[in-house]
């Protein structure tokens, strides 16, 4: 697991406790950390606008620009990214600045003094899968309204953050949430761990006229609901920050709050865009041979035995592995049906091994659950929706199922665990 700790601060203080610090306590304690890497680094930075930007006499592709890295200092460094353009904001590294791929020096090209270099987020050590083309093609273009002079420019950009990456054991696949990882961390540190208020958000909602069956023992817990109005728009700064962080690709703020709450949870959620759900109604079966496309546009062929999401007849989803293309979220989604369900973790393992299609949700699926998280991560959407989508006009959840669960009561003495621990404990 890729834990955050920047977002793992969310929950828990880390005051004085380094990253390497962290990982060292965990690793001790059982929680293997295999690497620690910063999401990105460099020194000598700052945010600059570029004023000039002309041809270099001696290339084709080269340009000479006159940037503004401070209230009297501009320098003049030369960039060859073709998106380079007077008036554009963005990161420059000074000399001596050490970033991942070595130290920025003074230089001439091509006959031309350059002092400095204007940077894309690939060359600050930004994984390149996180990048989109245009950030692959050039250097990195910062809002409009970004402070010149500014020289802690990795938070500014939200990149100050460390990534632990954790090694779960198979009988710890509850620590695939950073709410349990908050709750562990706090065990090892003796330290209280908090998270939101969010029990209960979801239990209001106006009569449903939305259907959900299913026809397999294979799920057998699914909670569904109707969210009447929804507004798409780019997510908050914070949440694409720690999805980035770990390896999340921020889409929009209806999708990203979904990979959000299973990333807290360990739930994994789906959305529907409701509009695309013209029979107002989900069939889960298990008894089905047809091919489907999914959310990644590849066509993928079902067999008998793997789980199946439907409306009216026809499939929406590869359940608990990815969504189908007919009924994605994007720019126009209005309505949306929250799927917060439980499968067959030994199908869901079979089906996305044949299809090899290893996502993070079946991963979850295929470790195993939480019990009654499906719950939790209904009740910590809607909030979430509430607030950054502008979620309103709920119905009520459809509850099909219930979970094999029964709380367990166990008794122990003083005595036996003095005598199996070899401690002296006494009664307070």
């Amino acid at each position: 697991m890729r834990l955050s700790y920047n977002w793992l601060k969310e929950y828990i203080s880390l005051d004085g406790v380094t990253p390497q610090q962290l990982a060292e306590r965990m690793t001790t304690a059982g929680l293997e950390v295999e690497g620690i890497e910063p999401v990105a680094s460099g020194t000598n930075l700052v945010i600059g606008e570029v004023l000039s930007c002309e041809p270099h006499p001696d290339s084709d592709h080269l340009h000479v620009t006159r940037t503004r890295v401070g209230e009297n200092d501009v320098r003049q460094i030369v960039c060859g990214a073709p998106n380079c353009r007077a008036g554009l904001k963005v990161i420059a590294a000074l000399p001596g600045a050490k970033l991942p791929g070595g130290e920025i020096k003074q230089s001439v090209i091509r006959g031309v003094e350059s002092d400095g270099m204007l940077c894309a987020l690939f060359e600050l050590g930004v994984d390149r899968h996180m990048l989109s083309e245009q950030q692959l093609s050039g250097i990195e273009e910062l809002p409009a309204d970004a402070p010149v002079g500014e020289k802690d420019v990795l938070k500014y950009l939200g990149l100050d953050d460390t990534v632990l990456d954790v090694s779960l054991t198979p009988n710890r696949a509850d620590c695939a949430a950073m709410w349990n990882m908050a709750k562990e961390v706090g065990a090892i540190l003796h330290r209280p761990a908090h998270w939101p208020e969010y029990e209960g958000k979801a239990d209001t909602g106006a009569p449903t006229t939305f259907h959900v069956t299913s026809r397999t023992g294979k799920c057998p817990v699914f909670l569904g609901k109707v969210v009447n109005h929804v507004k798409v728009g780019p997510s908050p700064k914070w949440m694409q920050e720690y999805l980035h962080a770990a390896g999340v690709h921020s889409i929009n703020n209806v999708v990203d709050i979904s990979n959000y709450v299973m990333l807290e949870t360990g739930q994994p959620l789906h959305y529907y865009d409701l509009s695309k759900l013209p029979h107002h109604e989900i069939t889960v079966v298990d008894d089905v041979d047809m091919t489907m496309t999914a959310l990644d546009g590849n066509q993928y062929k079902i067999e008998k035995g793997d789980i199946l999401i439907t409306t009216g007849g026809e499939p929406t989803g590869v359940a608990g592995i990815m969504g189908g293309e007919e009924s994605m979220i994007d720019e126009h989604t209005t309505s949306i049906f929250i799927e917060s369900a439980l499968f067959s973790q030994v199908q869901i393992r079979r089906t996305s091994i044949r299809l090899n299609l290893i996502t993070e949700a079946a991963q979850r699926f295929t470790k195993g659950l939480e019990p009654l998280s499906q719950k939790k991560a209904m009740d910590r959407s809607v909030q979430l929706l509430s607030e950054y989508a502008d979620g309103s006009e709920y119905e009520e959840t459809i509850t099909v199922g219930s979970p094999a669960y029964k709380p367990l009561a166990v008794k122990e003495t003083l005595t036996h665990c003095n005598d199996l621990l070899g401690t002296s404990f006494t009664m307070a």
